[in-house]
């Protein structure tokens, strides 16, 4: 009888350790209020057990007082909390499908630290590739405003994306303002190419050199696109050095 209190004590503890720091407080708790007022409660009892555990000379005789009968209610309640966590944790990734790369630890360090930007993101990383970090204009209202890359070359944002609200929110913002300073990168680097293109001015190196390499790996497939066009089009007697020329350059 004693091993078997153990065990659910042991596991009653766990259970308790697993969700202590979210409905404690914090943005989560402030979501989840009927839960976080079912935690209480239930803090409450464990830190009366604890506190007489404590105080006993003999961990099986307190074993086998009646301090420890709430052990199964205490699991059951621990239980329907960390039921009604995983649907709160769900419904997150499912607003901004990206938090399913994250375990569950970090997701929960993310959505507790939601009002505080740069806290979060160190987290970015996780879940949008080849990304290092941000640059954050600090204030009352904090924004996005340059995006850290692994090729260290910096991307200001069109638009600054806003860390105000729900995170799972302000994140599937900031993933569709990247889409959108990208294409618009990409649209700037075509039209430009083309122009240098037709006036047979292009360095490729130098051009590269100044863009992101998920601009690049683009632009260079235009690039060869755009020669071998070229040296296709060419007179018939001219066709072999345009050619040579091409796969010289490239």
């Amino acid at each position: 009888a004693t091993s078997e209190t153990l065990t659910a004590w042991l596991e009653v503890q766990a259970a308790w350790m697993h969700i202590e720091a979210v409905f404690s407080g914090g943005s989560i708790a402030m979501q989840m209020p009927d839960e976080a007022r079912r935690f209480a409660t239930i803090d409450q009892q464990w830190s009366k057990i604890m506190a007489r555990a404590k105080q006993s000379d003999s961990v099986v005789q307190f074993c086998s007082g009646n301090d420890l009968s709430v052990l199964p209610s205490l699991a059951e309640q621990l239980g329907e909390c960390q039921r009604k966590l995983s649907v709160f944790l769900e419904e997150k990734r499912t607003m901004f499908p990206r938090l399913y790369f994250v375990s569950e630890n970090i997701l929960l360090e993310i959505l507790a630290q939601a009002s505080q930007a740069s806290s979060i993101t160190m987290f970015l990383p996780t879940v949008f590739d080849g990304l290092t970090g941000v640059s954050i204009n600090e204030g009352p209202h904090p924004a996005i405003t340059m995006l850290e890359s692994t090729d260290n070359k910096p991307v200001r944002l069109c638009n600054p994306v806003a860390c105000d609200g729900d995170v799972e929110v302000w994140l599937e913002k900031l993933r569709l303002e990247i889409h959108y300073t990208m294409h618009d990168l990409l649209r700037s680097a075509a039209t430009e190419l083309a122009l240098l293109h037709s006036s047979d001015t292009i360095d490729p190196n130098l051009f590269i050199s100044e863009r992101p390499s998920q601009i690049n790996v683009v632009i260079l497939r235009l690039l060869w696109t755009m020669d071998v066009y070229t040296a296709l089009s060419a007179p018939r007697g001219e066709q072999r050095k345009s050619l040579q020329d091409c796969t010289k350059r490239l």
